[in-house]
């Protein structure tokens, strides 16, 4: 049992899911180390330019689709967008929502970061801390010990001309259009976890504190041809008489009402790794069969992801079992 409340690193990898593999060390010791689950995305009804399909499922991962209004969507995935003219306050600050909480969001996405500042995060280009132009990401060890810097677990409280204030939550998207490739990226990102779980071995002040998630997508690929489809869907397809009566599954319900368009395919896997706090699962490696076997959390609705970690971080009740 924690003895007081985590600071949590959250890494998204959009897109790199497919390009993550068994040489990829890192991804798979934390995946095997966590406790492991799926979170359910809602379809999209036609596709949608790059830009828009990312602050879309975004939006639902911080939890702020049901207030996006169409017209924020579009400025946001505009490739143009201003961001002055974007964090308008037009959706609640995460203090806000989550009493008092401090919260930064790094990108290296121009739409990912005008939706961030939009959502009430403090927002930070990627770029801040170099890039290295063959891959067009920067320095895994570098971007590491920024980010646990963020979140007061380095003895340094300043870098550049910027006084850090300790965050109870870093959010760290990173696109996979934005980088080489996606295999460049998932590179970048299984050397980022080695370096964090480096910098918070035992004796460290991040040792027992340090909420580690990793939340890996599949990008557009709901509308590539010739993608195999992964789904949640796994019970024989029942007769419509009985299949009217088996009670809807939890991930489509949002504060006790249904949530259409809620798709089975294509979702995000999560791990969830806190030393001596989370459970570990069955899971040896970060991908979706094992998942789907082996997995503790299952499956629930995208838009309940932060409020889980920020449950996890003692800013905010229980939601659901």
């Amino acid at each position: 049992m924690a003895d007081k409340p985590a600071r949590a690193l959250v890494i998204f990898g959009d897109g790199l899911l497919p390009a993550v593999s068994s040489e990829h060390k890192h991804l798979n010791d934390l995946a095997a180390s966590g406790s492991c689950g799926f979170l359910a995305l809602r379809s999209l009804t036609q596709p949608v330019g790059e830009g828009e399909r990312l602050v879309t499922e975004l939006a639902q991962l911080i939890d702020v689709y049901d207030a996006y209004t169409e017209k924020a969507r579009k400025e946001d995935s505009s490739e143009v967008v201003e961001l002055e003219s974007s964090g308008n306050g037009s959706l609640p600050s995460m203090s806000e929502r989550f009493m008092g909480m401090k919260a930064s969001f790094i990108t290296n996405s121009k739409p990912a970061l005008a939706l961030g500042k939009r959502a009430g995060f403090t927002t930070v280009p990627l770029s801040e801390y170099g890039i290295n132009k063959h891959t067009m990401l920067p320095n895994a060890n570098t971007t590491a010990s920024k980010v646990l810097n963020l979140l007061g677990f380095e003895e340094e409280k300043a870098f550049g001309d910027k006084v850090v204030v300790s965050n109870e939550l870093v959010f760290l998207h990173l696109d996979m259009k934005s980088a080489k490739s996606a295999e460049v990226g998932a590179e970048f990102l299984d050397a980022l976890v080695g370096c964090v779980k480096d910098a918070s071995k035992e004796g460290t002040k991040a040792h027992d504190h340090l909420l580690l998630v990793v939340v890996l997508g599949y990008g557009d690929a709901e509308f590539s041809a010739g993608t195999r489809v992964p789904s949640l869907k796994t019970e024989p397809v029942l007769p419509t008489p009985l299949a009217e009566l088996r009670p809807r599954q939890s991930y489509t319900m949002k504060a006790g009402k249904p949530v259409e368009g809620i798709r089975d395919d294509f979702p995000l896997l999560a791990v969830y790794n806190q030393n001596a706090v989370t459970r570990r699962d069955e899971v040896k490696s970060f991908t979706f069969e094992d998942f789907q076997k082996h997995a503790g959390n299952l499956t629930i609705l995208a838009d309940r992801f932060l409020y889980e970690v920020a449950f996890k971080l003692w800013k905010a009740p229980k939601y659901g079992a």
